[in-house]
């Protein structure tokens, strides 16, 4: 295999670009969030309605958690914007 860089470039030329920092979002901008709240309101649903217990066996919960889980994880890897106030948050004003 050639492991050499195309077209000759160093490889410091990459560490040399300057990054714009994000601007972070509010918290209920972010996808990621409101998804999390929305599994915490049907979890909190589930155990405080007593109507809503012969809709969730055991598989319907499984399909539901897993569903939750996959969705989450997209999530995840499609958002990259930290959310202000966050420790992700980059804070532009001590550079």
């Amino acid at each position: 295999m050639n492991n050499q860089i195309p077209n000759n470039q160093n490889l410091n030329d990459f560490s040399n670009q300057q990054f714009k920092p994000v601007e972070p979002k509010k918290w209920y901008q972010s996808k990621t969030m409101l998804l999390n709240l929305a599994v915490t309101g049907l979890g909190v649903a589930s155990t405080v309605v007593p109507v809503l217990r012969p809709f969730v066996n055991p598989r319907t919960f499984s399909l539901i958690t897993t569903g939750l889980g996959v969705a989450n994880t997209i999530l995840r890897m499609t958002t990259h914007k930290p959310i202000k106030g966050s420790v992700g948050e980059v804070n532009s004003k001590s550079e």
